[in-house]
C-alpha cells in the first residue's frame, strides 16, 4: 500500500499519514462513482439495458416474421404487374438484335514487345522524344575525366 501513496494524490491540505489513509481515500473515491451509476431501472428506462426473458423475445420475432410474411404474401406477382403496365420490359420498347459475342477486355500491347523493344522505348522516353538517343551503355560507363 505504501506504493500508492505516489501515485494518489490526497485532497487538498491532506497529507498520507499511513496505508490506512490511502485506502480510506480509494474506498471513498470508488463509492462515489458507483453511487453516481445509473441503476438498473434507469437503464431500462432509456432501452439501455434489456430485460432478459427468452419466451417475450421469440414471441416479438414470431409475431414480426408473421407481418413481413403477410407483407410478402400481398405483393402483385410478375404478370399482375405487366397486365397493370408497372412492369415494362425493355425489349418492349426498344429493337433488340443478335450481337457477335468477341472478348472485350482491352488490348495490352507492352504484353508483346520484346526485351529489346521495351528498352528501345525506356530509353526514348529518358530522352523525352528528343531527336538525340541517350544509350544506357552511356549513361553506366565512368567518365574518364577524373
Amino acid at each position: 500500500m505504501l506504493g500508492l501513496c505516489t501515485y494518489i494524490k490526497p485532497p487538498r491540505g491532506l497529507h498520507f499519514q499511513s496505508p490506512n489513509m490511502v485506502q480510506n481515500v480509494v474506498l471513498v473515491f470508488l463509492r462515489r462513482r458507483l453511487s453516481q451509476r445509473p441503476n438498473v431501472e434507469e437503464l431500462e428506462s432509456r432501452n439501455i439495458l434489456k430485460q432478459r426473458n427468452d419466451q417475450t423475445e421469440q414471441e416479438e420475432r414470431r409475431e414480426i416474421k408473421q407481418r413481413l410474411n403477410r407483407k410478402l404474401n400481398q405483393r402483385p406477382t410478375v404478370d399482375e404487374l405487366r397486365d397493370r403496365k408497372i412492369l415494362i420490359r425493355f425489349s418492349d420498347y426498344v429493337e433488340v438484335a443478335k450481337a457477335q459475342d468477341y472478348d472485350r477486355r482491352a488490348d495490352k500491347p507492352w504484353t508483346r514487345l520484346s526485351a529489346a523493344d521495351k528498352v528501345d522505348r525506356w530509353e526514348c522516353g529518358l530522352c523525352g522524344g528528343k531527336s538525340k538517343r541517350v544509350s544506357l551503355g552511356a549513361l553506366h560507363q565512368p567518365s574518364n575525366n577524373r
